[in-house]
């Protein structure tokens, strides 16, 4: 396991995971995916160094924005 991607991912979803108002909980997923592949690219992690600390991006992501997510919350 990589502790710069380890330590990357962990502030990137304190920063950009949250319980926003959405139409789509799947559009938001993908967004968050695409978003954080290019913020980890823009940090000299690569896909296969995410793919080693956290398995699929995509199910990661989705666990944690299910973590955040209440669809019952105002202004969701």
């Amino acid at each position: 396991m990589s502790e710069r991607s380890d330590k990357f991912v962990t502030d990137w979803v304190f920063d950009n995971v949250h319980n926003n108002s959405l139409a789509s909980f799947q559009d938001e997923i993908e967004r968050l995916v695409a978003k954080l592949k290019k913020d980890a690219a823009g940090a000299g992690i690569g896909g296969a160094e995410l793919d080693e600390t956290f398995g699929d991006v995509e199910d990661f992501v989705t666990a944690e924005y299910e973590n955040v997510y209440d669809p019952n919350a105002e202004g969701s």
